[in-house]
């Protein structure tokens, strides 16, 4: 009868010790998950491609300025963006863009999605591009930047000139905290500042003609014959427009954009 208590005895002690070693091994598992799961979650991060872009206390133009990001500026993202765009008009072109809620030095608000590194690489995905030297931009004899002298000798006496009051971008008054002018001519138009003019936007839907890279370009052309001309393949096209890119580090590019087919407009981008 003893040895037979002694046995049961044994027996209760082996399973109870195992028992106890297998919760000790489930304990570790779960501490190793909890880990894992913690090391997963990354802080996300997105980068300023402009100058100065302003981070406000609201999604809106009309938002309390908390500060200036400066560009190439990494900024946390706290992963929520407005369910609603702004439409924000930027060198004659209307843009229609989300806000994004970010982090930046100890202070949270809202940042344009003009002007940050998503924008830039979904541009990029789109349609075909190429990257050139801007002197190879001119417009009857005049360089995508030239000067104020040579506008008046080349071009003559403008139609029209205005202030634009940009919001934002390279020509913002409240930005550069210089003048910018605009000088209409036909189907074109200048900025102009200080003794600078550069070419803003031409419309080939009337003959104007420009040259990009050496080749004459006009409004008869479709996009085929033009990326052809510019050593591209049509093929790599995903809308209805050829981004150029300046062989210089900035968040600004140029676009042909190509109406029913044919080339119709050359404009550029400088996103706030």
């Amino acid at each position: 009868m003893f040895k037979q208590i002694l046995i049961i005895s044994i027996l209760f002690l082996l399973f109870s010790c195992g028992s106890g070693s297998t919760e000790s091994d489930e304990s570790k598992d779960e501490t190793v998950v909890q880990k894992d799961s913690t090391v997963q979650k990354k802080t996300q991060y997105i980068t300023v491609m402009i100058a100065q872009l302003r981070l406000r206390e609201h999604p809106t133009l009309k938002g309390k300025i908390l500060d200036n990001i400066p560009e190439k500026t990494k900024v946390e993202f706290l992963n929520e963006t407005t369910d609603y765009k702004d439409k924000i008009k930027i060198r004659g072109v209307q843009y229609n863009e989300p806000w994004y809620k970010v982090a930046y030095d100890e202070k949270v608000g809202w940042v344009y999605g003009g002007g940050i590194s998503m924008r830039k690489e979904e541009v990029v995905k789109k349609g075909l591009s190429l990257r050139l030297d801007e002197d190879k931009i001119q417009f009857n004899g005049m360089k995508l930047k030239d000067t104020k002298i040579r506008l008046a000798k080349v071009m003559g006496q403008p139609d029209s000139i205005i202030e634009p009051k940009f919001d934002c971008g390279p020509f913002s008054e409240d930005w550069q905290k210089k003048k910018f002018f605009q000088h209409f001519y036909g189907d074109m138009n200048f900025i102009v500042y200080e003794n600078i003019a550069e070419i803003q936007d031409v419309d080939f839907s009337n003959g104007a003609e420009m040259s990009i890279n050496g080749i004459m370009l006009n409004g008869e052309m479709d996009m085929k014959t033009v990326a052809e001309m510019l050593g591209l393949n049509p093929k790599d096209a995903k809308n209805n427009r050829i981004i150029l890119y300046p062989n210089r580090q900035t968040d600004e590019y140029y676009y042909l954009e190509f109406r029913n087919g044919y080339l119709y407009r050359f404009d550029r981008n400088e996103p706030c």
